[in-house]
């Protein structure tokens, strides 16, 4: 049970997150640290299937992300605006999946 727990702070951590970038409280440099840094140190914690694609996705987008234009490779590399799309259907997806659970719970319940 605890895992749990630890997983669902996790994921409400990552999505503090995205939602910062989104509304600008943190550039694409400081989110691209900051996810990188929480979704390793979640990783082998207990998430439902819906988070677990919407976070690994966007692990995939912040991995792609490059901010130097003079590294930017348009082939393999996306730009903040991507990345911003990214996150923005990560959180949907996320905000999604806890609508679900919620309403899974109160099924179980009643």
């Amino acid at each position: 049970m605890m895992a749990t727990q630890t997983a669902s702070a996790s994921v409400r951590e990552l999505e503090r997150l995205i939602d910062g970038f989104l509304a600008g409280r943190m550039g694409a440099g400081e989110f691209e640290r900051r996810y990188l840094r929480a979704f390793t140190a979640a990783d082998g914690l207990d998430r439902s299937e819906e988070e677990y694609r919407a976070l690994n996705g966007l692990f995939g987008d912040v991995d792609a992300f490059c901010g130097d234009p003079a590294l930017f490779d348009p082939v393999r590399d996306i730009d903040e605006a991507a990345l911003g799309r990214g996150a923005q259907d990560a959180l949907d997806a996320l905000r999604r999946s806890r609508g679900k659970s919620a309403v899974r719970s109160r099924r179980a319940a009643g």
